[in-house]
């Protein structure tokens, strides 16, 4: 089992990560063993290049940490079907990762799908900007 302070530095690393260069395979995997993570991490990068996940509250004990986040990313690939929109937004969420062995090994996601959804719409049902 994790310290507190340990699993807490771990995912500190992580958001820092996330935030200063592209997120890759090579970028996740010293900090995740989590594969759905990582998979769910590229989906998104894949959507909203160069998003930004940050921490609004952040809550440790033992081997868990809750984050309370919030992001700012702009729609400029394809996500869930929606094609690019480049529209900016942001969504609120909270996650609770368990550190194992110095690495998020799981987690539990909570974000506000139905603003997600309503930016994705909304974004696609504008018509293109003229060039």
């Amino acid at each position: 089992m994790e310290n507190t302070a340990a699993s807490r530095s771990v995912v500190e690393r992580y958001f820092e990560a996330l935030n200063n260069q592209p997120k890759t395979p090579e970028v996740l995997e010293p900090l995740v063993s989590d594969r759905p993570l990582i998979d769910h991490v590229l989906a998104f990068e894949a959507g909203f290049p160069g998003y930004e996940l940050l921490i609004d509250d952040i809550i440790a004990e033992g081997d868990k940490v809750a984050v309370r986040v919030h992001t700012r990313q702009r729609h400029d690939g394809e996500f869930m079907g929606f094609p690019p929109t480049g529209k900016e937004f942001s969504v609120d969420g909270v996650i609770i990762y368990r550190v194992q062995d110095g690495r998020i090994a799981e987690h539990w996601i909570s974000i506000d799908t139905g603003a997600l959804m309503q930016h994705l719409q909304e974004g696609a049902a504008r018509p293109a900007a003229a060039t």
